[in-house]
Formats: structure tokens, sequence, C-alpha cells
């Protein structure tokens, strides 16, 4: 009896030893697909123009340090065009401003709240409210004044809402913020503009002033469809975006 307990007590280390053989086996397999997977392979995202310009460096750039074999592809176009694509399979996900629940129930998809970014005020420099004591609020601004973005980009539906205003064909439009901002430059009016925007260099004779509080803000998400998982170098890179390294 005294032998057959010591067997048992064998066979139970014997069996522990032989899963925890496995489950290193396993891990080891997945460390080395993992890797496999980050270098090469390709990225197919989305991304808003008014987000594009200024948040693609900060992100490509730290990815293409880490992941030099990893072909990129992004396609820089407007809510709607994004969703399609992702619905499509064209691109495994998109970094986007704005999208309805009506759209995710429609489309398949789910979005995860990235960050949340200030709206500011570029104004000319010679603006009666550059260099005043108090902050603007953004219900004291006209659409008269007011430098638009043409219909579908989210930015002019955002603006409108902060600034408590009806679409009007009055004032200017144009189709990209940096247009906007040259003519804010040039004296024809005041542009709301996303905080990430300032990282860049601006135009000359542009004042920068940030709204009273409660500040107005845009929602950033990353969006993609519902239940599918991210590629390992699409996952990579969506993992960049939320961390603090290029917020500022």
């Amino acid at each position: 009896p005294r032998s057959r307990g010591l067997g048992d007590v064998y066979k139970r280390q014997l069996l522990h030893h032989s899963e925890r053989l496995f489950a290193e086996e396993a891990l080891l397999r997945e460390q080395f697909e993992e890797r496999s997977e980050l270098r090469s392979g390709k990225v197919a995202f989305g991304m808003i123009p008014t987000l594009a310009p200024y948040l693609l460096p900060l992100l490509l750039g730290e990815f293409r340090s880490r992941y030099p074999g990893i072909e990129i592809e992004v396609g820089e176009n407007r809510t709607p065009d994004l969703i399609r694509r992702i619905a499509d399979g064209e691109i495994e996900f998109a970094i986007l401003s704005d999208v309805t629940k009506d759209d995710l129930r429609r489309y398949g998809l789910q979005s995860r709240l990235l960050f949340e970014e200030p709206l500011l005020l570029a104004l000319p420099v010679r603006h009666q409210w550059a260099h005043r004591d108090r902050d603007p609020k953004p219900s004291e601004l006209t659409t008269e004044e007011l430098i638009h973005l043409s219909d579908g980009h989210c930015l002019r539906d955002q603006t409108l809402k902060a600034c408590q205003l009806q679409q009007s064909k009055e004032g200017l439009q144009c189709d990209q913020l940096e247009t906007a901002l040259a003519m804010v430059a040039a004296n024809l009016g005041m542009a709301v503009i996303p905080k990430l925007a300032v990282r860049n260099s601006l135009p000359d004779k542009i004042i920068i002033r940030s709204f009273k509080k409660p500040v107005p803000t845009r929602k950033i998400f990353l969006l993609k469809k519902k239940g599918a998982k991210l590629s390992k170098p699409a996952d990579q890179l969506a993992s960049i975006l939320v961390s603090d390294a290029w917020q500022g």
C-alpha cells in the first residue's frame, strides 16, 4: 500500500510537470508566431482628414521604428467612406471622431474611445479678440466670421454644435483645415481647430486662443468590425494611440 501511494504521488508530479511543459511550449510557439507576424505583414487602416496630417507622423514614426518590416496602407477619407471601407473589409480599422449608434448597428461595427481633444480658436493676429484678457465663448462666434469646412467633415458639425449655430451659407467654406488656417492668416475670418493642429507649424499672423470653460472637445474613436480581432500589427499600431507618448 505504501508503494502504491508513492506511485500515485509520482504520477501526479509527472502529470503536473508534463502540463507545465506543454503550457511553456504553447507560450513559446505563440511568442514565436507573434514575432513572425510583426517582422512582416501589412496593416490597412483609415483616418479622417482633420486628424491625418497631425496624428499620422506621430503614430507611424514610432511604429516604423519598432516594426520596419510591416507594410502600411493608410487611407485618408471622411467618416461615411471609412465606415463603408471597414464594412467591406478593405481596411481593418479607422480613426475618426464621430460615428452614430445607428451606423454601428447598421454596419455591425464597434468603437473604442481613444482620447478626447480640446477645440481651439484660430484668430487673425489683428482681430479684436486676439489679445483681450478673457477667453472667448463658443456662443460668441457668428456664421459671418466663421470659416467652415465643407459638408461631410465631422469637425464642421462639431463646430456648429459647440457654437450653437445653424448651418448657413454665410461665411467662407473650404475642404481642408490647412486652407482654413491660411484664410485666417489672411484676415478673412476665424476657425475652430483641434488641438493636434497646433503641434504643426502654423501660418504667420495667427493667434490661438482657448475657449472659456467648459472647453468644447471632440472625441476620437477607433472603429472596427464588431467581434473581429485585429491582426498583430494592427493591434500594436492601435496600442500606440492609447499611450501618452504623443499627447501633450
